[in-house]
């Protein structure tokens, strides 16, 4: 499936929220859009899913307008919001079966499907539980179930790792990157670790706006020559750089900075992470 974003633009009250975007979108990749809080990653969301209209711009699924026809998308689309809807007094089977009714799973199929999203979430044990007595990262998996029930072609989970343990990130991360092989996954997450190793595709966008449109490898290799460290001065460790950060090596602390250049003899010139080079981005120490 090909989704495209043409010049989508938003605003609330006269205050811009989203400007101008495009981007494609195609099936086969895990897209991870990038940005600080209050970017306006959830309301390109919302545009994505139909839940709120544009300004000015159009979505097309396979070249069709979703923003004129709706059900285009809402037919094939999982989608994870950041707060997930659930009912307290209800078991986990019970809100999935719900789920499934309403997103027209075949009736023979319902319980097979939740044994299997169960086992894959690693919830079988707890099915049966009521929601109330879930943690915030138990509902969240349950959440995850509730988007891939009837398997849709697009997936788009906004923060989907909110409330996850190390362990459950990894496996979220190692699901969402399998069903990119033949899906469309789109991934909002302002955490780059959540889609660093897994990511065809990133998108940054800052106020409103798009940064960055393009490969994890290329934004990397974008920003060679602008990361550097040198070991923690021992005698002013208060004048470090802007733009840093330490980090605990075998040698001792390291301070870790975004810059052209480095004020530091002892500087030098290190491999930019993918979180490097977003912050990088996001700071305007990259040139765009």
């Amino acid at each position: 499936m090909h989704l495209t974003i043409e010049n989508i633009s938003l605003q609330y009250d006269k205050t811009p929220v989203l400007t101008n975007l495009n981007a494609d979108l195609v099936s086969g990749e895990l897209i991870g859009l990038l940005g600080p809080n209050g970017a306006g990653k959830t309301s390109l969301l919302k545009i994505l899913t139909t839940l709120q209209s544009p300004n000015k711009g159009d979505i097309l699924l396979d070249g069709k307008s979703i923003i004129k026809r709706p059900k285009l998308i809402q037919k094939v689309l999982g989608y994870l919001p950041q707060q997930i809807p659930y009912f307290p007094n209800l078991t986990a089977v019970e809100y999935l079966n719900y789920v499934a009714v309403m997103k027209g799973v075949a009736t023979n199929q319902i319980g097979s499907q939740i044994k299997s999203l169960l086992d894959r979430l690693h919830l079988s044990k707890t099915g049966h539980k009521k929601l109330k007595d879930f943690s915030g990262g138990m509902r969240q998996r349950v959440g995850i179930a509730a988007t891939l029930l009837n398997n849709p072609p697009i997936i788009i989970a906004d923060e989907p790792t909110a409330g996850l343990d190390p362990q459950e990130r990894v496996s979220l991360r190692n699901l969402l990157a399998e069903l990119a092989n033949d899906h469309l996954v789109l991934v909002s997450t302002h955490i780059v670790s959540d889609i660093e190793a897994v990511a065809n595709q990133i998108l940054l966008l800052q106020s409103g706006q798009f940064l960055y449109r393009g490969t994890p490898t290329n934004l990397m290799t974008k920003s060679n020559g602008y990361v550097w460290e040198y070991p923690l001065p021992h005698s002013k460790p208060s004048l470090i750089e802007s733009n840093s950060s330490l980090i605990q090596r075998s040698n001792g602390i390291q301070v870790r900075v975004l810059s052209k250049t480095s004020s530091q003899a002892s500087a030098q010139s290190v491999t930019p992470t993918l979180e490097d080079a977003c912050l990088g981005i996001f700071s305007g120490v990259i040139p765009l």
